[in-house]
């Protein structure tokens, strides 16, 4: 069996000058003030169920697909008017009882000011939950407006930013 080298390119880092940006359908909204070491994906995929018989476990089966997830934390500015996270993760505009949609799009850069790297794109998104706003302890901590996002992409959509 020949050895196959995985996760050896060049590692990257948000805090080089990445950005989220959600978009509707007329907007594009890049997401400010991210607090450090909060962006978090996860893709969706079938789930794993495990059954046993007679007390012994038998091989898994693939069930129903899940949600991919995008998680971010934001330093809380207090801001609550349109155009606004809170607003969008509100669902007060809904007139036909669906959340509303968005395409979200995380990008990586090589290096501090350079503008090529790597981006995901979740489409079909919605926020699951209404932001959860934590305050901050003492010392020269912020407080921050918590955001989790759920896609029906069962995985993001890759690319080279260049």
């Amino acid at each position: 069996m020949p050895d196959k080298n995985i996760n050896n390119t060049t590692p990257r880092r948000f805090l080089n000058g990445g950005k989220i940006v959600i978009s509707d359908a007329v907007d594009n909204f890049t997401v400010f003030n991210v607090e450090d070491g909060s962006v978090s994906i996860q893709d969706g995929r079938r789930a794993v169920q495990q059954d046993t018989d007679r007390g012994t476990l038998q091989t898994p089966t693939l069930g129903d697909e899940q949600p991919s997830r995008v998680e971010f934390a934001v330093k809380f500015t207090g801001e609550h008017g349109a155009d606004t996270l809170q607003k969008l993760a509100s669902f007060a505009a809904v007139t036909d009882g669906k959340p509303p949609l968005y395409t979200v799009t995380i990008t990586w850069y090589d290096d501090i000011g350079q503008t090529a790297g790597k981006a995901v794109t979740y489409t079909n998104c919605y926020f699951a939950e209404s932001p959860t706003i934590q305050t901050a302890g003492a010392g020269a901590e912020r407080d921050t407006a918590r955001f989790t996002m759920l896609s029906t992409d069962t995985e993001g959509a890759w690319a080279d930013v260049v």
